[in-house]
């Protein structure tokens, strides 16, 4: 099966890119205002089913350009392409999500400022694998303009998350939790990083803070996943965050706290850094520069007794 892959998240985010095959090129986005001209909603269904049930759901599109535009449906399936997001998108399977979905009418036609609707149908297998299962409705418009021999093809698409009820497996642990461990100018922002395994059968949002502590007293709080991102089974999500907070030079400890599915929590080691200030950054650059001195002035002395060595020799 081929896969094209671009960056894209389960948020209500708008995001684009061009792919090019050929002399045909087509811009993929995810709900949202759009600057492609093309608008749907919602940008994200997260469901849940019994095998053997039907659920229908509708995708509203909206024509943003100036000009009448026809769209036509189309299901891809998707899977993780990278820790940052991004996703793969593939030919529907009827092995799996992409295969259970029927989208009517086949095609819709939109003057500008016009919205319409495509249904589309999933008819859940009697047979299908409890867990987690992806696929996206894309709204695709057919070329409106073009330059020399390329035209522009626009998809904007409905991400749908299917939860298949049965043996739901809710699992996650943290693969990294890291910081910078010195801040030698002051006002630099302490970045945190946090890489999240799924290890489950279903998708997880996992959502938390990380406390920096001097001493026992703490000092700052900063929410992680803020924007509820989800994690896939058997993938790897890279989530960062930052203390902008001015702290003071002296040593620091931060705690991970992470919650996902229901109430579960994730035990983490807690990590220290430090904080060097514009005193010791003057202190450390004064070391440096006196053994820079001490090492030229021990060669130098070497260099001179090697010459009166050799004059006592017969």
């Amino acid at each position: 099966m081929k896969f094209f892959h671009v960056k894209r998240t389960f948020a209500a985010a708008v995001m684009s890119l061009t792919v090019f095959g050929g002399s045909a090129g087509a811009v993929l986005a995810q709900g949202g205002p759009s600057s492609l001209g093309t608008t749907v909603s919602p940008p994200v269904y997260d469901l849940t089913a019994k095998a053997g049930e039907t659920v229908t759901k509708t995708m509203t599109v909206r024509n943003d350009s100036s000009m009448t535009q026809v769209y036509t449906p189309v299901v891809n399936t998707i899977a993780p392409a990278n820790e940052e997001g991004g996703l793969a998108f593939g030919p529907s399977s009827a092995s799996d999500l992409s295969g259970w979905i029927t989208v009517s009418p086949s095609s819709l036609s939109l003057a500008p400022n016009k919205t319409g609707d495509f249904t589309f149908v999933i008819k859940v297998p009697a047979g299908a694998a409890p867990g987690g299962h992806y696929a996206t409705v894309f709204a695709m418009s057919k070329p409106t303009s073009s330059a020399g021999s390329a035209s522009i093809t626009t998809l904007v698409g409905t991400s749908v998350l299917l939860k298949v009820a049965g043996n739901i497996t809710e699992s996650a642990s943290v693969v990294e939790f890291s910081t910078r461990r010195a801040r030698v100018i002051p006002g630099e922002p302490i970045d945190f990083t946090v890489r999240v395994r799924n290890t489950g059968n279903v998708h997880i949002r996992p959502q938390g803070t990380i406390e920096i502590f001097r001493g026992d007293v703490k000092v700052d709080e900063i929410p992680l996943n803020a924007d509820g991102l989800n994690v896939l089974p058997g993938n790897v999500r890279k989530f960062t965050a930052a203390s902008n907070k001015s702290l003071p030079a002296g040593t620091y400890t931060s705690q991970l706290t992470l919650v996902y599915g229901a109430g579960q929590t994730v035990s983490v080691p807690s990590i220290s850094f430090a904080v060097i200030g514009e005193m010791s950054l003057a202190v450390i650059v004064a070391t440096i520069l006196g053994i820079f001195v001490l090492i030229l002035l021990a060669a130098l002395m070497v260099n001179r007794r090697k010459p009166m060595m050799g004059k006592g020799r017969s």
